[in-house]
């Protein structure tokens, strides 16, 4: 079928009572082998309307602007080219009069490199305003992840393949089950006789949050954890303080398992005098981070291995242990031992198969499991323990390096952290500051506590309960906030709540009881993820400030070099951060939802442009001029660009990512309303777009 595209625009001045209007359509004709696909079989037009600042009207065409082709590198993919631009600064100064003619063609034609949009589109002559087309006109930096040229009639983006049920708890159990290597002496060392009670208790704790993970997952099922949930229910700095934590606490989960897996290792010398735990714990970063830089992150099928081998592992240990307290029970006068501990010690007391007095000092050495092994059946299950703890911490480790590195590629292409952490390297594609990063962090904290379990629990503790305590939170505001978005299941009210208190009465008693070190190393640490989080969150008010401070050198012919490389470079900076669109799918012109969405925008993000796409499903009911409560909107926001844009069509992720593409708007600077179960598509498949209400 022939393509046919047109489009009409008006613009005038928003502060006066005319009416202003810029207008550009597209509208792909229905392909007969496309009926009945949902978006492929429906006409698909793009209308916008922009609210202008000058009453002055001009009319420019301009020459056809080249088209991205699929082959191109996406840092040079362009919209439009820096050719043929017109007078306009791209400030949205003026008032434009814009044009796109088209002539009809077939949409059959493969795409190949350094087509034109007249090539692609059939013709057409496209006219915008400087100030759109100087915009598009910018090189897309690779970092965006903008789609290329994607088809706007195609299907949903492919989802990736999925782990099974066994294979995906490979990967997660070994992450949570190495724990035990080195908790429970943790944990008997304060808790005494009362140690298995504290440990069911947490059990206990721990099986609330699987309906809490279910229910939070299951709805918003993107990278992130507690930051995306956060970023979707809260503010984009409440959304950003979860995620240091997080990045806190899978730096001291790094280093507490790497510690510990070399103490076990470590329980195997003979001669202990030349193992110095801090250098082998650094030199088993070094190791996983390699591994990282090279690509080698997580197998599916040697984690259920590994952690096969550390659940037999534990049920020898524990049959053995059994075995060995029946036949060879000690006692104390005429009690058994279990008696007598219940009845004649201090809660800190007793004794078992283990005096408690080892069982303390295992508190720091790390190595329990394996010494319980020696003593319930020998040498070799000592061995067998110490071969589990060294493969399954490892495996904590490189967890610790995947969540990371997941962690901070969210929060930096959100601008959350600076650019340069997405860089990769030419040889094997990873990104290898962050991993380089995380490795001199590890390093640092080992080297901080001085190699000591104690005072890494304490850190790791403390960031933990914290971000389980954000969690409960933010699955709390899930429930009120987004309470039609569609899930697998719903964690009960008492669940959250009980769930709450306990992770809150958690994070109240580390605290109060750890080791001064071990808070010193929390807020050191948390700093360091804070401080450049601050900075980015706030760079546009720091660059005015710079700005506002070297004003006078501008003037000063005694300095000219400092106005010349700090405060006009600040300032065109902060105006090229501000000057950048966002994108809100919306199904309605309320005027209280475009001002909510203003108002979330002035406080969490930087840019100040907002493009309100409002989806029509037939050409004839879309309005012939911009809604008033637009031109209102703008008139209430001077600072701000206001853009109103109309798509004829199907709402789908296959039109969000053509959206994407032709107004070079990146994904994670989408926001739409939240949805429910009536909705045709999923979170997911829309590319994780923000919900703001």
């Amino acid at each position: 079928m022939a393509l046919l595209s047109e489009v009409i625009g008006f613009s005038s001045e928003n502060s006066t009572s005319s009416l202003g209007r810029e207008r550009h359509a597209l509208r792909h004709e229905r392909r007969g082998d496309d009926a009945g696909r949902g978006l492929g079989s429906a006409s698909y037009e793009l209308y916008t309307y922009s609210c202008s600042s000058n009453d002055e009207m001009e009319a420019r065409a301009l020459p056809p602007a080249p088209r991205p082709s699929a082959d191109a590198p996406s840092a040079n993919r362009s919209l439009a080219s820096g050719s043929g631009l017109g007078s306009g600064s791209g400030s949205g100064s003026g008032s434009h009069f814009e044009v796109i003619d088209t002539v009809g063609s077939s949409r059959e034609a493969p795409m190949a490199s350094n087509r034109t949009l007249d090539e692609l589109e059939g013709g057409a002559t496209l006219t915008l305003s400087s100030r759109t087309r100087t915009y598009l006109a910018k090189a897309i930096k690779a970092t965006d992840e903008i789609p290329v040229a994607p088809d706007p009639h195609g299907d949903a983006a492919p989802a990736g393949k999925l782990l099974n049920q066994f294979l995906a708890s490979g990967i997660c159990c070994n992450n949570i089950g190495s724990s035990c290597l080195y908790v429970i002496a943790l944990c008997a060392a304060p808790a005494g006789k009362y140690a298995p009670i504290a440990l069911l208790i947490i059990c206990g704790l721990l099986y609330l949050f699987r309906s809490i993970y279910t229910e939070v997952v299951s709805a918003l099922p993107v990278n992130g954890g507690t930051y995306n949930l956060l970023l979707n229910t809260t503010s984009k700095a409440q959304a950003s303080l979860a995620a240091c934590l997080t990045m806190l606490s899978y730096v001291a989960t790094a280093v507490i398992s790497s510690s510990s897996a070399i103490r076990y290792i470590k329980s195997l010398a003979t001669d202990v005098e030349w193992f110095n735990v801090i250098t082998f714990t650094i030199a088993l970063l070094a190791f996983v981070a390699i591994l990282n830089l090279l690509g080698i992150t997580e197998s599916a099928g040697v984690a259920l291995g590994i952690l096969l081998l550390h659940c037999s592992s534990l049920a020898i240990l524990l049959v053995c242990s059994a075995i060995k307290a029946v036949t060879d029970m000690p006692r104390v006068g005429n009690e058994s031992v279990l008696s007598h501990n219940w009845t004649s010690t201090s809660p800190d007391g007793g004794v078992c198969l283990v005096p408690m007095a080892l069982i303390e000092e295992q508190a720091t050495e790390g190595a329990l499991l394996s010494l319980m092994g020696r003593i319930a059946a020998g040498k070799w299950l000592e061995v067998l323990i110490i071969i589990d703890a060294g493969l399954v911490l490892t495996g904590a480790v490189i967890s610790s390096f995947v969540g990371f590195n997941g962690l901070v590629h969210r929060m930096t292409m959100d601008r959350c952290l600076p650019q340069i952490l997405l860089r990769t390297n030419k040889l094997r594609g990873t990104r290898h500051y962050i991993i380089v990063g995380l490795w001199l962090l590890t390093s640092a904290m080992v080297l901080f506590t001085g190699g000591k379990i104690d005072i890494m629990a304490g850190v790791y503790t403390i960031a933990f309960l914290a971000v389980m305590t954000l969690f409960t939170v933010g699955n709390m505001l899930l429930k009120l906030r987004r309470s039609n978005l569609p899930t697998r299941l719903r964690a009960s009210w008492p669940t959250v709540i009980v769930a709450f208190l306990g992770v809150v009465l958690g994070l109240i008693g580390n605290i109060v009881s750890r080791d001064q070190t071990a808070l010193a190393g929390f807020f050191i640490f948390g700093a360091v993820f804070a401080l450049p989080v601050l900075v980015m969150l706030n760079r546009t008010q720091l660059l005015r400030m710079v700005a506002t401070a070297t004003a006078s050198f501008a003037r000063s012919w005694l300095a000219t070099t400092i106005a010349r490389r700090i405060h006009f470079p600040a300032k065109r900076l902060a105006h090229h951060l501000t000057h950048k669109p966002l994108v809100y799918f919306t199904n309605h012109d309320d005027p209280v939802v475009q001002a909510k969405v203003v108002r979330y925008v002035l406080n969490n993000e930087l840019r100040r442009w907002i493009k309100f796409v409002r989806v029509y499903p037939h050409r004839t009911t879309v309005p012939g001029a911009i809604p008033a409560s637009y031109l209102y909107l703008q008139r209430q926001h001077p600072d701000m660009r206001i853009d109103y844009v109309a798509v004829v069509g199907d709402f789908s992720p296959a039109m969000v990512r053509h959206i994407s593409f032709v107004l070079h708007v990146p994904t994670m600077f989408m926001f739409m309303s939240s949805f429910g179960d009536s909705f045709p598509h999923s979170y997911m498949s829309l590319g994780g777009l923000r919900l703001l209400m």
